[in-house]
């Protein structure tokens, strides 16, 4: 039997495949190239985050609502998808500033085509901006992967996070790996909120172009702890 969400799915398909191609060059899946020249745009930024143990990592755009909640934009794309090399992730992304930021919200432990772990709503999720022409740590993010059940064919698990700040380690590694942007580098602290409506919300993903597209499905809440993600 058609599933009666992809009937009514199927008249757009045509223009999801065409926005999804034209916004697939905006995913960053490497970090920079270490020891050379690195150009920002008048609307770029770059980014730094220290990530323990090495994980696949995805920012995506979200928003601070009026009520200081974080929620993930609808329709969007990840913006990176990017493993630490010695230890972080240094990436180029698009400036967004105020209420209009990133966040860390998805975190695949093995890697590509492995199972995501991301916050759902209730979660708190770790929120930063990306100033425009500026080169910025963010902090460092440790992770515990715990799996549930391992002898289920179904076994999942849940991923906890704890958020530090240590801008001299970080200042060290680009100087050694990044020179050029070592004396640019500026501190951020990340904001902690908690989440309004997150990957969890969204059932149903279209994939094209090199991108992942998100439907909206039902919100979904979480009575797991606050930095605590389930895989889906």
């Amino acid at each position: 039997m058609t599933d009666p969400f992809l009937l009514k799915m199927k008249p757009l398909i045509p223009l999801l495949l065409l926005i999804a191609g034209l916004v697939s060059s905006c995913a960053n899946t490497s970090n920079l190239a270490p020891n050379t020249s690195t150009p920002i745009g008048l609307k770029e930024s770059v980014v730094i985050l220290g990530v323990t143990p090495a994980y696949q990592i995805a920012f995506e755009s979200g928003t601070i609502t009026n009520d200081g909640y974080w929620s993930i934009n609808s329709y969007g794309t990840i913006t990176t998808n990017v493993f630490p090399e010695k230890g972080y992730i240094v990436v180029k992304i698009r400036s967004r500033t105020g209420n209009d930021n990133y966040g860390i919200a998805q975190i695949r432990p093995k890697g590509h085509h492995s199972r995501r772990y991301t916050p759902c709503s209730g979660n708190k999720v770790l929120a930063f901006e990306a100033p425009a022409g500026r080169v910025t740590y963010i902090g460092d993010v440790s992770y515990d992967y715990v799996i549930e059940n391992p002898e289920s064919r179904k076994a999942s698990g849940k991923v906890s996070y704890t958020y530090s700040s240590a801008p001299e380690n970080a200042k060290r590694f680009l100087v050694e790996h990044y020179p050029e942007l070592a004396s640019r580098m500026e501190v951020q602290e990340t904001k902690e909120l908690i989440v309004a409506k997150s990957n969890c919300d969204f059932e149903h993903y279209l994939f094209a172009g090199g991108i992942i597209m998100r439907l909206p499905g039902d919100q979904r809440n979480t009575n797991d702890p606050l930095r605590t993600y389930r895989g889906h």
